[in-house]
């Protein structure tokens, strides 16, 4: 073999290389602006002179180009997933990439990330986590007392069955509506059972069936779908969206159709009033809920201590705007994830370790209105159009000004971000040095 079809060889394999960076990053649920940036910081640290790439939510496509010789490399992968842990440490792999890197190093590095990081979190935490996590809709939703410990275990059991059949490799769609009717048929058979002895009034636990399936609520690709679709980054945004809300239809649909076959009705549509102190009860449901959430994202302690201050802040200013009117829903959604988005910034500003949309997405998920969603199912199975397509307004509207809120946010305090600064391929940082990721 000559010397130049050795370095085509090595070329190729050099491709490989930084593919696999972008699909382990965007496995992990980043967004396709993040990959972008990732795969072309490790590509100029290995002397490559650019690269062009298409990336979806479960594919990429890339070409790279060193002089007047380029690879182009296809990957996809079949079940997309969440790991904030991966994504921090994909982050800090790239970001201290520098020229050489050599491909056996980088190779050496994501090995260590994709088979030898165990999940944080074992099973029965995340069970208990989905079960806090949905609690905190509860309270959030104003579910009588008496009906929370119900949602936590039907949320908790739900999540088991979750977890039981994506081991298991069934299908994604079908694992989401499985586990949705799980934690549904649950929560009303052990609500049944509590008013038939007397301990739950029986025209009540109705209202609390909606909360305990909202932890299959699909945040990374709802939240990262709609900042690229902001970055005209068409594929990569719909691609996500379109995930996101096949993820939201299993899980509504399921729990649609059964509250309609046992004549369970949505709840009211205007919130009752509440008591000043509720907003203190508000404020811990939220911290509850976001560190709920980041135990299931597989986030370190660092990021669910952060992400829920971040979360309380922003969405109790969301709770208090509407419930007392001084502002159009809307607007309060946009104003908390302008202010989510502008903490998580100074956050970010004194530790560059916790990457931004590890925090961003479990802060927001409170804001996602979750009943509204299921209300449009709902009636949508009872045929009132005009109830339906009401609701799926409603909830439209709040997820776009929460993300509208986000990306605001990010274009005032981040300037690669808003003005597309391009990663420059014509120099190098001298050293490629990696260091040890910290467990937090």
């Amino acid at each position: 073999m000559t010397q130049q079809e050795i370095n085509r060889t090595r070329m190729g394999r050099e491709a490989l290389a930084v593919l696999r960076v972008g699909m382990l990053m965007m496995g992990a649920g980043t967004g396709g602006y993040r990959v972008l940036r990732g795969m072309k910081r490790v590509a100029r640290a290995m002397n490559f002179d650019g690269v062009n790439a298409d990336v979806s939510i479960n594919s990429i496509t890339c070409t790279l180009r060193r002089g007047k010789t380029f690879r182009t490399v296809v990957a996809n992968q079949a079940n997309p997933s969440v790991d904030s842990s991966r994504i921090a440490a994909l982050e800090h792999l790239t970001r201290h990439s520098a020229a050489p890197l050599r491909l056996e190093d980088l190779n050496d590095q994501l090995d260590e990330i994709e088979f030898r990081m165990a999940p944080r979190w074992p099973v029965w935490v995340q069970a208990i986590a989905a079960g806090v996590a949905c609690s905190g809709f509860a309270v959030l939703n104003q579910v009588s007392p008496a009906q929370i410990w119900i949602v936590a275990l039907a949320a908790a059991i739900g999540q088991l069955v979750r977890v039981l059949m994506t081991k298991k490799h069934f299908n994604q769609l079908g694992t989401v509506g499985l586990a949705a009717a799980t934690a549904f048929l649950t929560y009303t058979l052990v609500s049944l059972a509590a008013s038939a002895i007397g301990h739950l009034p029986s025209a009540t636990f109705a209202t609390g069936h909606v909360v305990s399936v909202l932890f299959l609520i699909p945040g990374f690709p709802l939240f990262s779908a709609l900042l690229d679709l902001s970055r005209f980054d068409i594929q990569a945004g719909l691609s996500r969206l379109t995930y996101a809300l096949l993820i939201i239809f299993a899980a509504a649909t399921p729990v649609g159709l059964a509250s309609w076959i046992i004549g369970q009705a949505p709840l009211p549509s205007q919130p009752d009033a509440v008591p000043s102190n509720w907003y203190l009860f508000a404020a811990i449901a939220t911290l509850a809920s976001t560190a709920g959430f980041g135990i299931l994202f597989n986030s370190n302690l660092k990021m669910i201590f952060w992400a829920a201050l971040a979360g309380c802040f922003g969405n109790t200013t969301r709770l208090i705007l509407t419930h007392h009117e001084l502002t159009p829903a809307p607007l309060a959604c946009f104003i908390g994830g302008l202010l989510i988005g502008l903490l998580i910034t100074v956050i970010n500003r004194f530790d560059r370790a916790l990457p931004r949309i590890t925090l961003t997405v479990p802060a927001s998920l409170t804001t996602v209105p979750g009943v509204a969603i299921y209300r449009f199912v709902y009636w949508l199975n009872q045929g009132d159009m005009t109830q339906a397509l009401s609701n799926l307004t409603t909830a439209t509207l709040w997820i776009t000004s929460v993300a509208a809120g986000l990306i605001v946010a990010r274009m005032v305090t981040d300037r690669n971000w808003a003005f597309a600064h391009p990663i420059d391929f014509s120099h190098t940082e001298p050293t490629a040095t990696f260091t040890k990721i910290e467990e937090s």
